[in-house]
Formats: structure tokens, sequence, C-alpha cells
């Protein structure tokens, strides 16, 4: 898991944020089984300006759990 090196606040164009790492377990998040401790959750980035939220899955292993799940849900052009 690596975190983002250089964020920039994409509503206040802020830089100074807190980080939240994702992890696997708790019942919110994309489900990766059939129980809900086997759910990932994302990253957050609170901007320590406006307090704007960004969420990223920034385990790539996640990341391809998202993919191999939802990746016939949208199709970017």
């Amino acid at each position: 898991m690596s975190k983002m090196t250089e964020w920039k606040c994409s509503k206040c164009a802020g830089f100074d944020y807190l980080y939240v790492p994702g992890y696997k377990g708790g019942g919110e998040g994309v489900h990766d089984g059939p129980f809900l401790f086997n759910s990932l959750q994302p990253s957050r980035y609170i901007c320590g300006q406006c307090g704007f939220v960004e969420e990223y899955f920034d385990n790539p292993e996640h990341l391809e759990v998202v993919r191999r799940r939802h990746g016939d849900s949208v199709r970017g052009e």
C-alpha cells in the first residue's frame, strides 16, 4: 500500500491533508466475499483546509478485486 506523495485538494487546491489508510474488514466499502468482514475500505485523503474527502484504492491488490467484481459495471471511453 502506498500513500500519495503529492496530493492537492480538488475542491480548494490546498496541500495540507490527513491520511486514513484503507483496510480489509468492516461492513462498509466494496465487498470481496459473502461476509461483511470481507469488505475493502479505500484510503481517505481529508483536506486540512476545507475538510473535503477523497477516497482511493491505493493498494493494488484491493484495486484488482474491485476490477474483478465490478469491472463490467462502468466502462471508460
